[in-house]
C-alpha cells in the first residue's frame, strides 16, 4: 500500500483475523498488500482497544474548548431559523438573558459560519 494512504476498517479487520489464525506477515502483504509494520500497529490497537477504528470519533474533541455548548449552537440556530433579519448583538443579548452564555459577537459569527448559515449578499 502506498505512503499516506490509510487502511480501510475492513481490510484492518482483515489483517487481523489473518494474523489470529497465524498467518505470516508476507502472506498478508501479499493478500492485503499492508506492510508488516503496519500490521502489528494494526494488531496492537486491536489488543488495547479491541476495535481497529482509526478515525476519532465525536467523543475525542481536538483542539481548543468551544465556549457554546450544543444546546447554545441549537439555541441560536432557532432564533436565526425564526427571525432571520436578527442582527449579532441581539443574538449575543438573547444568548447572554436566556442561555446564560457571554460571548462576542465573533463567537457567534463563527458558531453560525460553522453551522452552514451564510451573509445574504445585498
Amino acid at each position: 500500500m502506498p505512503k499516506g494512504v490509510s487502511i480501510s476498517e475492513s481490510t484492518c479487520w482483515t489483517v487481523v483475523r489473518m494474523l489470529v489464525c497465524n498467518k505470516s506477515p508476507e502472506e498478508i502483504r501479499a493478500w492485503t498488500d499492508v506492510s508488516p509494520r503496519q500490521q502489528r500497529r494494526i494488531f496492537k490497537r486491536w489488543k488495547d482497544t479491541a476495535d481497529v477504528n482509526t478515525t476519532r470519533g465525536d467523543s475525542i474533541a481536538r483542539g481548543r474548548p468551544r465556549k457554546l455548548t450544543s444546546q447554545d449552537v441549537a439555541f441560536l440556530q432557532g432564533s436565526v431559523d425564526t427571525t432571520c433579519d436578527t442582527y449579532l448583538d441581539e443574538l449575543q443579548e438573547s444568548l447572554e438573558t436566556i442561555c446564560g452564555a457571554e460571548v462576542s459577537k465573533a463567537t457567534i459569527w463563527r458558531t453560525l459560519r460553522r453551522k452552514g448559515y451564510r451573509m445574504k449578499k445585498v
